[in-house]
């Protein structure tokens, strides 16, 4: 049923700009936001790539220089280095190539930049809170380029990660990028592996954000069309070879896209809590965590809310029947277990090498989120989060209905 009462933020994002090519479009918009001293923000991969040397021709003589100390997670240290290269080449504009670790560590950066304050100092686990910048004079354009399915760079703000491995936050509206260039040639040299992985990250933002009570219908209509783009681009996008693959990474960008337009709104649920604790603890890729999370994170709403699942079947193309709702819920969860096993990606917390033992370390963090993000509906006990870990490690799991 739709809500009758609510919220929706629209972010300040001022342009999106899709389609084979468009890398090219990166010196014009540059030139638009004033951009004459721009820095590129990149990791090690790609710092080695031809696909670095696109990006820079497009910027042309507005790049003054790059730093592609870029690390899984936006480390706060590497968000620090990368603060202090842009105030000693004096950039006027950032332009952002790779996943969700490099647009978030570049919009960490600007506002230690702007603000004049440490990272550490701003990053926050009450990951929706709005940090004060202080008073601002100018604003930092900022262009990004993703290769992955992530999506992190559609929030106005970036995830930071401390020395312990637990991850915060820093969020303020003039943080958000201006423009998105999805340009599926820049992801020809992203692995399988990698691109398939943050696909189903982004499944996670559609599946939180038809459940959460944060609901409504413009999120449902976003996210049911993320849903219909990826299942049935994403393992082409794979399978496939030459303009093709080109073709479906297109769709499954723009899937991307939706999702977590949806999940901004929705916020996030007990998946992404999960993964947010779990993938800095422990160095494990936020895509990875989804395919392992996401399928007993859906067991756990349907045990409680069945009921929500019905526009999700819907959009998953199942059946479901409102006198049974708990059947038509499980129905959901095999149809995502199906395609994160059809991609030959890991399910379980064993595969990820991460020692038994060591779970519970997570347990509180987790649930805190869970609770502060409020998408379940109640609060949730560490005794839960703690069952549902413990779902998650066997080698091989099986959901049943």
């Amino acid at each position: 049923m739709d809500r009758l009462a609510g919220d929706c933020v629209f972010s300040s994002l001022g342009k999106m700009i899709y389609g084979p090519g468009k890398v090219a479009e990166v010196g014009n918009e540059l030139d638009r936001l004033g951009g004459r001293r721009a820095i590129l923000v990149t990791g090690k991969t790609l710092s080695r790539s031809p696909l670095l040397d696109s990006v820079r021709k497009a910027m042309g003589d507005r790049c003054v220089g790059v730093f592609d100390g870029i690390v899984q997670h936006g480390a706060e240290d590497s968000a620090e280095v990368l603060a202090a290269e842009m105030r000693r080449l004096d950039v006027d504009s950032v332009v952002s190539f790779g996943g969700s670790s490099a647009s978030d560590t570049a919009k960490v950066a600007v506002a230690a930049v702007l603000s004049g304050r440490r990272v550490e100092d701003m990053a926050t686990m009450e990951l929706f809170d709005v940090v004060d910048l202080g008073e601002i004079t100018r604003r930092i354009p900022h262009v990004c380029l993703p290769t992955t399915l992530s999506a992190g760079e559609y929030t106005p703000g970036g995830g930071a990660t401390d020395r312990q491995g637990l991850k915060g936050a820093v969020m303020n509206p003039v943080l958000q990028i201006d423009v998105i260039i999805n340009d599926p040639e820049l992801s020809v040299e992203t692995s399988d592996v990698l691109w398939a992985s943050t696909g189903i990250r982004a499944l996670d933002h559609i599946v939180e954000a038809f459940y959460s009570q944060h609901s409504q219908s413009f999120t449902d209509a976003l996210a049911g069309k993320a849903a219909e783009l990826l299942f049935e681009h994403l393992p082409a996008s794979i399978r496939t070879e030459g303009d093709e693959r080109i073709m479906h990474r297109g769709h499954c960008l723009t899937a991307a896209w939706l999702s977590n337009y949806a999940a901004m709104n929705t916020r996030y649920g007990v998946s992404h809590a999960v993964g947010h604790k779990m993938g800095p603890m422990w160095n494990v890729p936020h895509g990875i965590t989804s395919c392992v999370s996401l399928p007993f994170a859906m067991r756990f709403m349907a045990q409680h809310y069945p009921e929500r699942f019905a526009k999700l079947a819907d959009a998953l193309k199942v059946d479901f029947d409102a006198a049974d709702p708990g059947s038509g819920a499980a129905r959901c969860i095999a149809r995502v277990e199906s395609l994160i096993d059809s991609l030959g990606l890991p399910r379980s917390i064993s595969a990820l090498g991460i020692p038994k033992d060591e779970i519970d370390r997570v347990t509180s963090h987790i649930r805190y989120e869970i609770d502060l993000l409020d998408t379940v509906g109640r609060p949730v006990t560490d005794e839960e989060v703690s069952e549902l870990l413990a779902q998650m490690y066997p080698a091989r799991n099986s959901i049943a209905a």
